[in-house]
């Protein structure tokens, strides 16, 4: 039956399928250099060069398989929504998705929708931003007084670990911020067991208390540095 649920779910199905391009930005490019020597011989290989290693199909599978490397090297999408009919024996004559769409800084939100479009290919099934407020992702740079200021305290603070620029897959108010001129980083100065991690955003989320006593001292070092300049 060519009903809307139906024509939806096929448009959702391609779009699920649908790989997003790798691209390798300058500062996930310094990020896994500098993680490379932490991991093993053959992923260090691709960390020192991933210009060259998203090239190779290898590499785009592990990419794939990686959570946690995906979403550094592509836009990704997924779906969260789904809503149609109120009843189930009525067959609706509109059906909707959410879809939640992470763009890598530099990214133009138009360009994603464009390539949705062309992805389901359905003049039936239209897309559309849900905040018409099209903001292109930002990210600061490593070349500053702040930058040297978290890395020399968690020096002090965190001996022996790498410090080292990284991009969130979740969303913060720094977006706003840079704009604006002002650098800005995403800096939890404390450490978690796997527990502990896993707890983020849910009910029980929770950090030890010597880590909720420290995190405020290396802040006020990092500050205090900063404001010696």
């Amino acid at each position: 039956m060519d009903s809307a649920p139906n024509r939806l779910v096929r448009a959702l199905d391609r779009i699920i399928a649908y790989k997003t391009p790798l691209r390798v930005l300058p500062v996930v490019d310094e990020f896994l250099r500098d993680m490379a020597p932490y991991e093993p011989a053959e992923k260090a290989t691709y960390y020192r060069n991933v210009r060259k290693a998203i090239g190779e199909r290898k590499f785009q599978d592990e990419v794939e398989r990686d959570e946690s490397l995906n979403f550094l090297l592509r836009e990704t999408i997924s779906l969260t929504m789904l809503g149609g009919s109120g009843q189930t024996n009525v067959i609706p004559p509109e059906a909707w998705a959410n879809l939640d769409v992470r763009i890598l800084p530099g990214g133009d939100p138009k360009v994603v929708v464009e390539a949705l479009r062309k992805v389901v290919d359905d003049s039936n099934v239209t897309i559309e931003p849900i905040n018409e407020e099209f903001r292109v992702a930002n990210y600061s740079g490593t070349d500053n007084a702040l930058w040297a200021a978290i890395r020399d305290v968690s020096g002090k603070y965190f001996g022996g670990t790498p410090v080292v620029p990284h991009i969130t897959s979740g969303y913060t108010e720094n977006q706003r911020y840079r704009p604006l001129g002002m650098i800005a980083y995403g800096f939890n100065p404390y450490t978690a067991t796997d527990e502990e991690g896993n707890t983020e955003h849910g009910n029980d989320e929770r950090i030890r208390v010597e880590e909720v006593r420290r995190g405020p001292r290396v802040l006020f070092d990092v500050v205090a540095r900063v404001a010696a300049e």
